[in-house]
């Protein structure tokens, strides 16, 4: 008889690849480790252990205004250049 070993969201006896916070903080102590940007092979990732009080979550915080403003501009950016494209479609047609 033949003997299986299923495999579906966990791997059996590998806690830490099969549990994203153990992998996550695994993967951040090689790259440290290495002396490499984790954030080089892994998508940004704020971990908060201490909810709201926690430094971590200040930088998400920070992090998050921070590209709240680049979207912003963004948008500004692109309505003013979408005005634009309208005036010249206009004046286009117009002659």
């Amino acid at each position: 008889m033949l003997n299986f070993q299923s495999i579906y969201n966990r791997l059996e006896y590998n806690y830490h690849l099969s549990n994203k916070k153990a992998l996550f903080h695994n993967m951040i102590t090689y790259y440290q480790v290495i002396g490499e940007n984790p954030y080089k092979a892994l998508p940004l990732t704020f971990h908060c252990a201490k909810g709201m009080e926690d430094v971590i979550f200040k930088e998400f915080l920070a992090y998050f205004e921070k590209d709240q403003q680049k979207i912003r501009a963004a948008v500004h950016e692109f309505k003013n250049g979408a005005k634009e494209r309208r005036k010249t479609m206009v004046e286009d047609y117009r002659i």
